[in-house]
């Protein structure tokens, strides 16, 4: 029997990055600001020193503290494809801690799907999504399209499936092997699950 192929959440360049600039905006800001007795002076300026800090800090520390747990993010084994989740901050169930972990079993699944979404400064950002088998449903805790978060997504142009595309999970901080998922798909399917387009 094959084994099972993983992919986990961990430190790549891009997430690196953005932990890095968040930290970095904290610092410099309280390097800019703190120092000056003017703005010390008060609760307001106290606010405009802290305020800023605590949530560039905070996010840069949330996004870290999440990948040093190193949370699933995509499973191929026997019972099917279980996708976990990203290390944003958003997706299209709202806060990314929220996110479940769903597993679609192979008898609902169509097709194991990987699509790039253009963005509006002209990159672009990488998913992997699963194509259900008609008459399959949709597993417990995944947004409909109808849904805030899923709306909010496709209005910025950052958050939109392929049509057909039931179940999906942006690719950031964490990688695909696209021959090793395919191979594994095919092997536990005989072929009748394809990966269909690439990253």
């Amino acid at each position: 029997m094959p084994e099972l192929y993983e992919e986990r959440v961990r430190f790549t360049p891009t997430v690196v990055l953005a932990i890095g600039f968040f930290l970095v905006v904290a610092v410099v800001w309280a390097a800019l600001f703190g120092t000056d007795p003017a703005m010390r002076g008060d609760a307001e300026g106290w606010a405009v020193i802290l305020v800023p800090v605590a949530v560039f800090g905070g996010v840069g520390v949330a996004i870290l503290a999440d990948v040093l747990r190193h949370p699933l993010a995509l499973r191929v084994d026997g019972h099917g494809v279980t996708l976990g989740r990203s290390a944003g901050l958003v997706s299209h169930h709202g806060w990314a801690w929220r996110t479940p972990q769903v597993t679609v079993p192979w008898e609902d699944t169509d097709a194991v799907v990987l699509y790039r979404v253009g963005t509006s400064n002209g990159s672009s950002m990488a998913y992997v999504g699963l194509r259900l088998r008609a008459g399959a449903a949709l597993p417990s805790g995944e947004p409909s399209e109808r849904g805030f978060w899923p709306r909010l997504g496709r209005l910025l142009g950052s958050d939109e499936a392929p049509c057909g595309v039931a179940v999906y999970r942006q690719v950031f901080g964490w990688r695909i092997d696209e021959k090793r998922l395919k191979r594994h798909v095919r092997q536990r399917t005989r072929g009748r699950v394809e990966v269909l387009g690439g990253l």
